[in-house]
């Protein structure tokens, strides 16, 4: 039973990512940004605990990848997309979401970019064996934190992301 401890703490942080995407897609930034830290937490402890009932397993790394692309990559980017549409329907009364122009389906494309880097950054970290005792780079869950932390400090219905 303590074999499936870890991966139980990683399971936990992916739901967090998709409790996340779930809250941005709503609307609500502030939440999602709280899920987001909340994987980080099960992301941080998962490893721990894994090292601390000597369980480090092959499927626990890649369930962690995986964990990470959603709860670090594409959650994150869910948080920039709304952010993003929220700043456009503010600065432009011609701007419908239901209808972009390719500029906007563009601009708010730039945002899954976080999605698509985390994918490549973890694909690398898997197959680095240079990365086993140290990272190189910034960890795609404090690159996250990092985004996700701009949901705190923009409220969409008080600031613009226009300068």
């Amino acid at each position: 039973m303590k074999r499936h401890i870890p991966n139980f703490i990683t399971v936990l942080g992916l739901l967090s990512g998709c409790i996340s995407i779930a809250y941005s897609t709503g609307g609500d930034i502030k939440r999602a940004v709280i899920f987001i830290f909340i994987a980080a937490l099960f992301d941080f402890v998962d490893g721990w605990v894994a090292r601390m009932l000597n369980n480090v397993s092959e499927f626990g790394k890649q369930l962690d990848s995986l964990a990470d692309v959603i709860s670090f990559g594409v959650a994150p980017s869910f948080i920039l997309y709304k952010l993003m549409v929220f700043s456009l329907v503010e600065s432009s009364t011609r701007f419908n979401i239901a209808e972009p122009g390719l500029f906007q389906t563009i601009v708010l494309s730039l945002s899954f970019l976080v999605a698509v880097f985390a994918a490549l950054r973890l694909a690398r970290f898997n197959i680095d064996a240079s990365q086993k005792e140290s990272f190189r780079g910034l960890p795609t869950p404090g690159a996250a934190l990092l985004i996700a932390s701009f949901g705190f400090l923009i409220d969409q219905r008080n600031f613009s992301l226009e300068p």
